[in-house]
């Protein structure tokens, strides 16, 4: 087969028809595509090339809106996005509307797709382990998604504090999924940078190390220098795993007084990305 891509996005469509005897009684299509992801070392390899991913975070909702989506609207968004310099999306911090997806595998763009656990803390991770929701909600992300080869990321959780029972909650989930249904795509999460540091054991089981940058905003340092040594820290702690920025910039405003130190804190991070990349 001709294999899927970032900017490449080669699809194939599946149909299958139920019969009963010369009548149709149903017919269903799904469209899939096939591609090769691996990691080694601090790379991550798609179809045997190194890729750097260069992302977007969006959030699903619009101002006249809300959270009611259409495919149009989905469409007219990712198509703004494409022409950015962009080739992957977080859709964060939960799992998006399936067209979201259908649109991803059609345009070419990689994706990062994650549950709902958000800035958990110990007894938020106590509660769940008896409760098992975030366990289902992962299930159910992963296999409405099964077949979207734009998805090659799947994040367990979202700034939550608590390491120890974080890492274990990551083992669990990686465990599950590389042993009960193994579809090829990394796990990663994405940490607060402050909580702890690049020393967060609970990115032991995962195959991408994963956090929110705001050096100079919420946390120490420059945008420049807290993102650049960070990530050398972090690359000593990991050696073995790619390492990724979830988020980083500061809040934009109604007034738009921000807009020229949103631009300035992009260029800083952006030339600390690519310098240790």
């Amino acid at each position: 087969p001709k294999l899927w891509s970032i900017r490449a996005p080669h699809l194939y469509v599946l149909a299958l028809t139920l019969a009963d005897g010369n009548k149709t009684v149903d017919v269903f299509y799904t469209q899939f595509g096939n591609r090769i992801l691996e990691t080694d070392k601090a790379k991550i390899y798609l179809n045997d090339e190194p890729v750097f991913l260069a992302g977007i975070a969006r959030h699903e909702e619009w101002p006249n809106y809300g959270r009611t989506t259409s495919w149009e609207r989905i469409r007219e968004d990712f198509l703004q996005i494409l022409d950015l310099s962009v080739n992957m999306v977080r859709t964060a911090h939960y799992p998006n509307h399936i067209y979201t997806y259908i649109m991803l595998d059609r345009l070419g763009l990689a994706a990062m797709c994650e549950i709902p656990l958000w800035q958990f803390e110990k007894i938020h991770y106590q509660v769940q382990e008896i409760r098992g929701i975030s366990y289902q909600m992962w299930r159910e992300m992963v296999f409405s998604n099964y077949n979207r080869p734009s998805i090659i990321m799947w994040s367990t959780q979202n700034e939550s504090k608590e390491v120890a029972l974080r890492k274990a909650y990551n083992e669990k989930l990686v465990y599950e999924t590389k042993n009960l249904y193994p579809d090829g795509r990394l796990i990663t999460q994405s940490a607060a940078a402050d909580q702890p540091g690049p020393d967060d054991d609970s990115m032991e089981p995962l195959d991408v190390a994963g956090w929110t940058m705001y050096f100079g905003i919420f946390h120490g340092g420059t945008p420049y220098d807290g993102t650049r040594n960070f990530i050398e820290q972090a690359h000593r702690r990991w050696p073995d795993k790619p390492i990724i920025n979830t988020e980083y910039g500061i809040w934009s405003n109604a007034d738009g007084s921000f807009l020229e130190k949103q631009i300035d804190i992009y260029k800083a991070v952006q030339s600390a990305l690519l310098e240790k990349a």
